[in-house]
């Protein structure tokens, strides 16, 4: 419990850095008007969020994150009950059943999953893309997914190596993907299809 509650300290870490480097844009998934994130005041003082249980029991957390000069950062992280966490996720939230909604307390310590390190290292080189840029300035965001780099099953498999693919919405010929060591805290290859 103790190991996942730094990994969680350290994604609020992630979001607040990724929120002063983006400074006037809020980054956030595409989220329809049905989903929208919970608004500021919506979230308790001592919380980092709202965490959601879907009728599947999938824990969905909407966290948010303010930077000293008033930059938001907003995550919306979702754990089926297949997810290596997804228990101490619910241990952590105390009870949540289907369809209820509570705040989401913070974690007391300070180390961030790899999927989330490998998560920021490669958002902050695909924001400095030209074709990022454009998008977001048309109001389209990328969506992002992660996966380690080689299934476990690959001799190439390194717990270190992950790649993050990012979608448009409906244009797949201007996806991205980002390979990245989360060790060497370095993009190794940034890829962006078509032209």
């Amino acid at each position: 419990m103790k190991k996942f509650a730094i990994i969680a300290l350290l994604v609020l870490l992630v979001l607040i850095v990724i929120a002063v480097y983006v400074s006037k844009y809020e980054l956030s998934k595409e989220i329809s008007s049905e989903q929208q994130l919970p608004a500021k005041s919506e979230i308790a003082t001592e919380s980092i969020g709202i965490a959601t249980m879907t009728d599947d029991g999938t824990i969905v957390l909407d966290l948010r994150a303010q930077a000293a000069g008033g930059a938001i950062g907003d995550a919306r992280l979702t754990y089926p009950k297949t997810h290596q966490d997804y228990q101490n996720i619910l241990d952590h939230l105390g009870s949540l059943r289907p369809g209820e909604q509570k705040s989401v307390p913070p974690w007391s310590d300070s180390e961030s999953p790899p999927d989330q390190i490998a998560l920021r290292l490669a958002w902050e080189a695909v924001m400095k893309t030209d074709r990022y840029k454009s998008w977001k300035a048309k109001g389209v965001e990328y969506q992002a997914t992660t996966r380690p780099t080689y299934p476990k099953s690959d001799v190439k498999y390194k717990t270190e190596l992950w790649t993050i693919d990012f979608n448009l919405p409906s244009i797949s010929d201007q996806n991205m993907y980002v390979d990245v060591n989360i060790n060497t805290q370095k993009v190794i290859y940034l890829h962006e299809y078509g032209g």
